[in-house]
């Protein structure tokens, strides 16, 4: 049988397109698998089932009709990643806000800003954490989103930002569809491998879809991307002039900086390969040292790519604290709970699948092209299960390592689903049936995609992100801003993003009320100056309920805060006892206090005003009468090294309390208009 695909079945294929993109509208509904998205995205299948079924009758359709079928799966990509991130959200003028995306827009937002002047995306930054070095130790997994942002000046931050995240996720089946082919494997395990990683990508078990849903949009996209660089390399070591080596390769440690952690394994066992390989084949070695030059040029290139964060990253590398809360798993037991949950099938699917493929080009001489995802797969895995244990890695929460060791057995699993169907020619004896049956698993797990996508987003695990706020939560953001001002702080309570409506609300506030806070932007941030969080599990090293009032009062002072935001019962219920807070306004689940004690403002003396903007302090000191210029007056932000102020004034760090940050000392020697920047 040697069917042909006539025009129409093209027509029919794009119709099919266009309904199951229709069906993924948020205005159908989000709240489960709605008669409308269900009733689109069944006729999008009946309409690509009579091209679909032609196409399977297409002698060697992998090789003959590769184009269409590639095409097929990204058609059926989109529709599912649609779901995930509805057309409304993707078109309209607000940023995603859903959970550490509002985080990251909030750092793409001031990067941006800052990059205007400076072409730098570090900073100091006075809207958080009583001042912190922003973009250097933290934030750093954001510099290619922040960078792609600066550089698209011409589109709107929100849009930009989408984009960007958009193409995180949709790049997924190009770069596991071209990394397979890159690292030798047929058109049809090529083609096998990424519908079986999609599947597991668009069911999100285990970590995938949570990582999506929480904004690791950039890891997610360094962690495919990563396949397809390593096909490029064994493309360079096989002699080609692959240009987008020297162009993706450096472009992939500054979009997420995991890159070094899970370039080299492959990049070694490629190059172990093929110099087994070139051996044995008696090739020359004069091609040697030419490679390895090179290499050296690459390697080089990232550097010089990457300075602009590798340099403030190390010099802040001091400040960094223990990380040691999400995605722990502890050993082969660990690894085996998360795989063999009923709810992770796909995954295990295709951890077997690759084995079976390993298995299957070992006997058929095909190692060498095997060992490099091989050899890939199992050290992220080692890493998934046994990082806890190891220096430095127990501190990059070695969890999140199983999803690329998914992506790097993509290929295997590829090769064992391959395998398997040819296997069944012992009972499959007909070519005329074995044919179609090959095609017809291929188009079953592509049509699985959307129907994936839409339960796991819409109704199983309910993961579609928003660009729009809860009701409750727009009502906080107008009462802070009937009630609040930038004469001081808002102490606002970090943690329960599932209060603010899924999202990281705090990171927003400066954006949306320009009032600076003690804590934030995201509730668990691993440096010396997330001690000024508040949160009913710590508040300034202490737990809140165990803190005395007058201690909470001489940090107030200390940080200038004015107004307090709780957003649990819990903090409420402390917040209610405390003699210096009265209640101005509240809601079902928020209270807005406004701190009674006098304001002392930003100083330590009277008379004293500071204005701050990002890489900015500007200090005015007036004159009070009966009272003498202060020599020496302490401002109410944390201290950095790369502070500077233009003599004869000078600042210094001073500790205060328990804040294991100082503070800064000004000495004025008689300015009285002192501007303070960071460089």
């Amino acid at each position: 049988m040697n069917a042909t695909l006539r025009s129409r079945d093209f027509w029919l294929l794009a119709a099919a397109g266009v309904l199951g993109i229709a069906s993924t509208a948020r205005s159908f509904g989000i709240d489960g698998v709605t008669p409308p998205a269900a009733v689109c995205l069944g006729a999008a299948a009946l309409l690509a089932l009579g091209p679909l079924v032609r196409l399977s009758g297409v002698r060697d359709v992998f090789a003959a009709r590769g184009k269409t079928i590639v095409a097929v799966m990204i058609a059926c990509h989109i529709v599912a990643t649609l779901y995930f991130f509805p057309p409304e959200d993707i078109v309209n003028d607000r940023p995603v806000l859903t959970l550490d995306h509002a985080v990251h827009f909030y750092e793409v937002e001031r990067g941006r800003e800052v990059f205007g002047d400076s072409f730098r995306l570090h900073m100091y930054d006075p809207y958080f954490l009583a001042g912190y070095p922003g973009g250097t130790v933290f934030e750093i997994d954001t510099n290619g989103v922040s960078l792609w942002c600066a550089l698209l000046r011409f589109v709107d931050t929100a849009r930009a930002y989408k984009l960007f995240i958009l193409l995180a996720h949709l790049l997924a089946i190009v770069t596991v569809y071209a990394g397979c082919r890159r690292l030798r494997f047929g058109p049809g395990e090529s083609v096998f491998g990424t519908l079986l990683f999609l599947a597991y990508w668009h069911w999100g078990r285990p970590y995938a879809g949570d990582f999506r849903f929480a904004g690791m949009f950039s890891y997610l996209f360094v962690c495919h991307l990563s396949l397809y660089v390593a096909g490029l390399f064994g493309s360079f070591l096989d002699g080609e002039r692959v240009r987008r080596f020297y162009v993706i390769g450096p472009l992939a440690f500054l979009i997420h900086p995991t890159a070094a952690v899970l370039l080299p394994v492959p990049f070694l066992a490629l190059f172990w390969a093929r110099r087994i390989r070139a051996m044995g084949e008696g090739e020359r070695r004069e091609r040697g040292p030419r490679l390895l030059g090179r290499f050296l040029v690459w390697c080089l290139l990232v550097l010089a790519v990457n300075a602009f964060w590798l340099v403030p990253f190390f010099r802040y590398l001091n400040i960094k604290t223990a990380s040691e809360s999400f995605f722990q798993i502890d050993g082969i037991r660990g690894l085996l709970q998360i795989l063999m949950k009923p709810g992770n099938f796909p995954a295990l699917l295709l951890m077997v699948l690759g084995g079976i493929g390993f298995g299957n080009m070992a006997r058929h001489g095909r190692l060498s092209e095997a060992v490099a995802p091989a050899a890939a797969s199992g050290f992220l895995l080692f890493l998934a299960g046994y990082g806890v244990h190891l220096p430095i890695v127990d501190q990059m929460e070695p969890g999140r390592f199983l999803v690329p060791s998914l992506v790097f057995m993509t290929p295997l699993a590829g090769a064992g689903c391959a395998a398997l169907v040819e296997g069944a020619r012992t009972v499959i004896v007909s070519p005329h049936v074995l044919q179609p049956a090959r095609a017809a698993v291929a188009i079953v797990l592509a049509l699985c995609l959307p129907v994936f996508g839409l339960v796991e987003s819409r109704a199983y695990y309910r993961h579609t992100l928003s660009t729009t706020l809860a009701p409750e939560v727009t009502r906080v953001i107008e009462a802070i801003r009937k009630h609040a001002d930038d004469s001081g702080r808002l102490m606002i309570e970090d943690g329960p993003a599932w209060a603010y409506g899924n999202s990281h609300l705090p990171s927003m506030i400066p954006l949306f009320t320009g009032i600076e806070q003690i804590g934030g932007p995201y509730p668990f941030i691993f440096i010396e100056h997330g001690f000024t969080t508040f949160q009913t599990r710590m508040t300034m090293g202490e737990p809140l309920n165990g803190m005395r009032a007058e201690r909470l009062l001489g940090y107030i002072d200390l940080y200038n805060v004015r107004w307090i935001l709780t957003a649990t019962p819990e903090a409420a219920a402390y917040i209610d006892e405390l003699p210096y807070a009265e209640g101005v306004w509240s809601s079902e689940h928020f209270a807005l206090y406004d701190v009674t004690t006098p304001r002392s403002g930003f100083a330590s003396e009277r008379g004293v005003t500071v204005r701050s903007s990002y890489d900015l302090l500007e200090v005015t000191i007036w004159p009070v009468a009966g009272q003498v210029p202060a020599t020496k007056m302490l401002l109410k932000y944390h201290w950095d090294p790369g502070l500077r102020v233009a003599s004869p004034a000078t600042i210094s760090p001073a500790m205060r309390m328990d804040d294991p940050v100082p503070f800064i000392l000004l000495e004025p020697n008689g300015e009285t208009e002192v501007k303070i920047t960071f460089r």
